[in-house]
């Protein structure tokens, strides 16, 4: 019979010797996207954290001070968002759809269902929240342009 020190010894000397093979890797990948697993990851790390305020707390300063960026465009948008005095209503999606001529503000084409209202300046980026700022577009373009602008990504389909 093994005891709990042997079993846990030979599992780790197995995992370490069978890591980088490529079965093992889609095997891991593979438990580690299960819903019930990431699920008992969550709950895990929940409860971590409620047992260590401190330490978490520690650790988000501390990505905060290497990522002063991300910090900084994050508080920017929320700022946006939270301060603008410019709300968008029926009436102003219209105007926008008369002012593109109901076409999509990246791909030209026109556009019919389903929309997005982008930001032609990402808030992210700096753009304001505003009229002039502001585009019809399909969900797939403003999918795929995300938060770069409009010359950064190329919309040939």
């Amino acid at each position: 019979m093994w005891t709990l020190e042997e079993k846990r010894k030979y599992h780790r000397d197995w995992a370490r010797r069978h890591r980088q093979t490529p079965e093992y890797k889609a095997y891991s990948e593979e438990y580690h996207n299960r819903p019930e697993v990431k699920a008992k990851k969550l709950a895990q790390w929940r409860g971590w954290y409620e047992r260590h305020p401190e330490r978490k707390r520690e650790w988000c300063k501390e990505w905060a001070k290497n990522n002063p960026l991300k910090i900084k465009f994050s508080t920017h948008k929320q700022y946006v968002k939270r301060h603008s005095i410019y709300k968008i209503g029926n009436a102003d999606i219209s105007k926008l759809f008369d002012g593109w001529d109901g076409l999509c503000g990246l791909c030209k084409r026109p556009v019919e269902g389903d929309y997005h209202i982008d930001h032609i300046i990402p808030l992210s980026r700096g753009g304001l929240h505003n009229q002039n700022n502001l585009q019809i577009t399909h969900p797939r373009c403003n999918c795929r342009k995300n938060n770069r602008l409009e010359n950064e990504c190329l919309f040939s389909w």
